[in-house]
């Protein structure tokens, strides 16, 4: 599920970037492109650290890599929303990165039991 999020991602911010590269009339970037990497960046961070948790045999250390799975997810979850404020047709496509951050989510929920 966390590839599926980075691939999502990578897709979704590479078609937003070409929409928000082009400078303003007053020469000025659009503040959202970063948003764009910022999805990219957390998607990125994620597998590793659930692979950090699996590996992880010490509770302290396991329970931080889970906040930092949690904070990674609250970060794309936000960036998203972001995203979705800005005038592009990329847009449509963030609906689906956020059912599939829902999805994990739920999954995540379960798997945290499981630990």
């Amino acid at each position: 599920m966390a590839q599926e999020i980075r691939e999502l991602s990578c897709y979704i911010s590479n078609y937003l970037r070409e929409d928000l590269n082009p400078l303003s009339p007053s020469l000025k970037e659009d503040p959202l492109i970063y948003f764009s990497g910022d999805i990219l960046q957390h998607s990125d961070s994620l597998l590793p650290e659930i692979e950090k948790v699996n590996d992880t045999y010490l509770s302290e250390n396991r329970y931080k890599h889970i906040n930092s799975v949690k904070r990674l997810t609250r970060r794309l979850n936000y960036a998203c929303y972001r995203l979705e404020k800005c005038s592009s047709n990329g847009t449509e496509f963030l609906p689906l990165l956020k059912k599939s951050l829902k999805n994990f989510n739920t999954i995540q929920k379960v798997w945290l039991v499981t630990l």
